[in-house]
């Protein structure tokens, strides 16, 4: 099987913490892209924090799938062709529902007015990511200045039981995407993310493909964790990251070696250069 677009999910499956792309997974990206792969950057961040990673492997032009597929760029140096927003209304209905005395609350603007983040009732989880990012995150009053701006994305902040309790509590609510659990390992907070009806991993990825004339066939989707498993079901080979969560590994039709251990490159090597693939 020729392979043709490789997707690939950027922390805990490229990126391990703030350590950067290791030289082998960077050399192993170049020889695909070389080979005739479209290497596409799949990710949950926006374009603020997925630009160094793009500058350094050089895959500024993409296309690339952010905001966990809410928006789709042509090239990271300029805004996004599409855009899936939420509705605030359907945001209003989740916080109707969330017990959310303790946690915090941010919200992602409309990545074509820039890449600014507001943030309300801080927490210690909250209060982390901001500290960490201090160019783009700001503090507002109450949780209506989240909301006045339309948003790409909106976040409760929390602990791990937290976030999942109140997965738990919302179930499958109306007028948005799945609610999906995430965590910043570095900075040991976990969220519990909202956005718009479509906007998944899988989703983009399928009309990605579709537009680009790649067979489903011939994609390969790599990921870690549970935003990751859509479009590890839609990829023809769907593989999972050795260390990811468990329900990822049982998705996948491969489990390559661990993150630390250049699991991108394994899976290169594998089976997209020329004369190493695998039929």
């Amino acid at each position: 099987m020729r392979y043709r677009l490789l997707a690939v999910d950027l922390d805990h499956t490229l990126l391990r913490g703030l350590k950067g792309v290791s030289p082998g997974n960077r050399e192993a990206l170049a020889r695909a892209r070389a080979a005739g792969c479209r290497v596409v950057i799949c990710t949950g961040r926006g374009r603020f924090s997925t630009l160094p990673v793009a500058e350094e492997l050089e895959l500024l032009d993409g296309p690339h799938l952010l905001f966990n597929g809410a928006a789709v760029f042509s090239t990271l140096r300029r805004a996004p062709e599409e855009v899936l927003l939420l509705e605030r209304e359907a945001v209003e209905r989740c916080l109707a529902l969330a017990d959310s005395a303790e946690l915090g609350y941010s919200g992602f603007e409309d990545p074509r007015q820039g890449d600014a983040v507001r943030c309300a009732q801080p927490n210690e989880e909250l209060r982390r990511w901001v500290e960490a990012n201090p160019d783009r995150a700001a503090w507002v009053e109450g949780l209506g200045e989240v909301l006045a701006r339309p948003l790409v994305a909106f976040l409760f902040w929390g602990t791990e039981a937290q976030v999942r309790e109140l997965r738990d509590r919302l179930g499958d609510p109306s007028g948005v995407a799945p609610p999906r659990v995430a965590t910043s390992k570095v900075l040991d907070s976990w969220v519990l993310e909202l956005s718009a009806p479509g906007a998944t991993k899988g989703v983009a990825l399928s009309r990605l493909a579709g537009r680009l004339g790649v067979p489903r066939e011939q994609v390969v989707a790599i990921g870690d964790a549970h935003p990751d498993i859509c479009m590890i079901e839609y990829a023809g080979l769907g593989v999972a990251v050795g260390d990811g969560a468990p329900e990822v590994l049982a998705a996948a039709d491969y489990v390559a070696p661990s993150c630390d251990d250049d699991a991108v490159a394994h899976v290169i090597e594998r089976f997209i250069l020329p004369g190493d693939g695998v039929a």
